[in-house]
């Protein structure tokens, strides 16, 4: 994949979660995407379904532009999860490699794995919860 595909699939799948209502700012850090339960459980659905219909053959732009799509929806989770950990450790710019690491193969399929298990999880979003409820509350530890 390369990075202009990269770039373009991001700003598509932002313009289909900006369309349905689910949160995906124009101008953002990796970080702060956050897809809930339900917006993953569609996705997956829509994944899967679209997955099996490629597999049997089904050569449908459609078909192929939602498998690509929801991938996609996946791989920035996955993203969004990995450059959460880097700002926590005060290395918010380290996303960049994030990004770069893109260009080896199976990173993708790794960052869509883990954007799913945390989409199910809802791990990073507890601890972004934890951290801005503390922050609120003064009890911030340095």
């Amino acid at each position: 994949v390369s990075f202009m595909e990269c770039y373009v699939m991001l700003a598509l799948t932002q313009i289909i979660l900006m369309r349905f209502h689910i949160p995906f700012p124009e101008s953002f850090h990796l970080s702060t995407f956050r897809l809930s339960r339900k917006a993953g459980l569609v996705c997956a659905i829509l994944l899967a379904v679209s997955f099996l219909l490629r597999s049997n053959g089904m050569k449908n732009i459609f078909v192929n532009y939602t498998y690509y799509l929801t991938y996609m929806i996946f791989v920035v989770a996955g993203l969004s999860y990995f450059s959460f950990f880097f700002v926590l450790q005060g290395k918010p710019g380290a996303s960049a490699l994030l990004i770069l690491l893109l260009i080896i193969p199976i990173t993708p399929v790794l960052y869509a794995i883990v954007g799913g298990i945390d989409t199910v999880t809802q791990r990073k979003n507890t601890i972004y919860d934890e951290i801005m409820k503390n922050a609120n509350h003064g009890d911030v530890k340095e």
